[in-house]
């Protein structure tokens, strides 16, 4: 395997020149891997130092002092000589001040859920042999694997016959795949001479805000999404639906896509599918729009669809309610053209494996190729070169392994599982709510059929908060910012336990609301009483102390972070 030299190097436990100041085998992995046992040491003593920067809020990485970007990127410059281990690892978990820590039962921002370890180890071990997920010549298996979760997840959606698709960043790169397949659709000869007129797609106003800036990443303009408002359970109005769609095709416009919510964070309820392929067909186009379901937060629940196993037992009645009625609202998922998946948002996955999933393998591979190109076949190794058809050169393959193991070892019951135990801690955290600490507001969306709880808190006044006039709508709103921005910056903040919540600018009725998802698994309606208590805590000293709350740090009006 090595030369005589080599390996007579190698058993003196010599590197040959030193780099960067250092032996070879401080640095990489050893030819013949005797030094493995190196990165697990390394991860070991990274973490280690990591963990060591907690501070008084549990959720949070110590907290982070106010400063401001420009002056303190200032003077960065690359160093000249190398620099130290010490020095260099020092400067790099930097980084992790502030940053957020999901396994605390204290997390309750969006949904961020703790990876499981071995999908981490995974990632480690993927990116140590660092294959470039592009063809399966520079990948062995992973290109494989990544087909293998895809039709696994067309299974689990009810679809019988070939799927394709692609794992991606994230939930936006989904849907830019998406739209782009619509495009496709739409205008055969895109590829070949670019956007040429007007399209369109269009999304309910419940569909995740980043749609518009997919849509000027792909050149279309921002204008060409359009909005459709939704109907009194909270899903797309098809009636609505149907009259843009004549209103935009009888000005000649091209409709690629419809983007259908598959169930968002806050409020999930998933859009109907069949009706707007009906509404879709009734055009009389000479092709089909894509209809594409965003649910790369609710997919867990395609798992209840299984007729194999029933719900479970020992669930709550009320919870099991919930389970089966957004399962039943993604039965449509079956006909949609494809779907979204985030496993790091609920596959318990770290940042970022996403997957966009799709019925038409033709169509996908013909993502980005011209009119005269010929498919070369792809029938045995060496022959998937997904270059053809993603937006990366250069792919990692960490998302494709951890989307692996996730679904290898979860499975249909463990995936349902991980539902259970998701709504089980959001009807705990209600109660918790409505008993013991009923003083610090109101929860607004009791109904939600998902995991999340709105929460409208008590700030200025320990009364009751609804009906509000004119003028209290207006001073709750600034009070809530004001709010906000306390505790991200505020001494008291810096200095106690206090959960990490969400925040809404705008929630029904029109006002600033905060959302609260437990993720960590090891919460339980004690730690939840006792985050709650350190929430009500922070309120008084809210109330009782500086309402200015610092200075903005972006969290305030006009500078929303919303949630999936």
């Amino acid at each position: 395997m090595y030369s005589a030299e080599a390996t007579a190097v190698l058993r003196a436990g010599g590197t040959g020149p030193a780099f960067a100041g250092d032996r070879l085998d401080d640095d990489f992995l050893r030819p013949d891997e005797a030094n493995l046992g190196r990165l697990a040491a390394r991860v070991n003593e990274f973490a280690e130092q990591v963990s060591s920067r907690r501070g008084p809020r549990p959720a949070l990485l110590t907290s982070v002092a106010p400063f401001s970007y420009g002056q303190t990127v200032e003077g960065a410059e690359l160093p000249f000589e190398p620099q130290s281990r010490e020095v260099a690892v020092t400067a790099a978990l930097e980084a992790f001040e502030g940053v957020w820590r999901p396994h605390d039962p204290g997390m309750m921002f969006n949904l961020t859920p703790s990876p499981m370890l071995d999908t981490v180890a995974l990632t480690a071990v993927t990116a140590l042999y660092n294959p470039n997920g592009i063809w399966d010549l520079t990948s062995g298996k992973f290109v494989l694997t990544e087909q293998r979760v895809l039709r696994a997840l067309g299974r689990l959606a009810g679809w019988s016959g070939p799927v394709s698709g692609t794992s991606a960043t994230g939930g936006k790169a989904t849907l830019l795949y998406a739209i782009k397949q619509g495009l496709n659709r739409c205008d055969p000869g895109v590829n070949d001479r670019g956007v040429r007129g007007r399209y369109a797609v269009l999304c309910s106003d419940r569909v995740h805000y980043s749609v518009e800036s997919v849509c000027a990443f792909l050149g279309i303009g921002r204008d060409a999404c359009h909005r459709v408002p939704t109907d009194s359970t909270g899903s797309l109005d098809v009636a609505a639906l149907t009259g843009r769609l004549h209103d935009l095709t009888a000005r000649g416009v091209r409709v690629a896509a419809v983007i259908l919510a598959g169930g968002a964070i806050i409020d999930p309820m998933p859009d109907p599918v069949l009706p707007v392929l009906q509404a879709l067909n009734g055009l009389g186009l000479p092709y089909l729009p894509l209809v594409h379901l965003d649910a790369v937060v609710t997919w867990p629940w395609l798992s209840f669809l299984d007729p194999r196993a029933s719900v479970g037992d020992g669930v709550h009645p009320e919870v099991r309610r919930r389970i089966l009625a957004l399962a039943e609202r993604l039965r449509g998922i079956r006909h949609a053209d494809s779907f979204g998946v985030d496993f790091h948002k609920s596959g318990l996955s770290p940042y970022g494996s996403s997957c966009f999933v799709t019925r038409h393998a033709t169509e996908f591979r013909r993502m980005v190729a011209g009119s005269g190109d010929n498919l070369a076949p792809e029938e045995g190794y060496g022959d998937f070169q997904v270059y053809g058809r993603t937006l990366e050169n250069s792919r990692q393959c960490t998302g494709i392994i951890t989307a692996a193991y996730v679904l290898r070892r979860l499975g249909v019951c463990g995936l349902r599982q991980y539902v259970h135990r998701l709504l089980t801690m959001a009807d705990d955290l209600r109660d918790v709510l409505s008993r013991e600490h009923r003083s610090l507001g109101d929860v607004l969306n009791p109904e939600s059929l998902g995991a999340d709880v709105m929460l409208r808190l008590r700030l200025g006044t320990t009364g009751p908060l609804r009906p509000m006039d004119g003028p209290a709508r207006e001073a709750y709103r600034l009070l809530a910012n004001r709010f906000r921005n306390w505790t991200v910056s505020s001494a008291y903040c810096r200095d106690h336990p206090v959960p990490l919540l969400g925040f809404v600018p705008e929630y029904e009725p029109g006002l600033p609301a905060w959302l609260l998802h437990p993720n960590s698994l090891y919460t339980t309606r004690s730690a939840q009483s006792a985050a709650m208590a350190q929430l009500a805590r922070a309120v008084t000293a809210f109330r009782d102390g500086d309402t200015t709350g610092g200075r903005d740090n972006g969290f305030g009006e006009g500078r929303p972070l919303p949630p999936r």
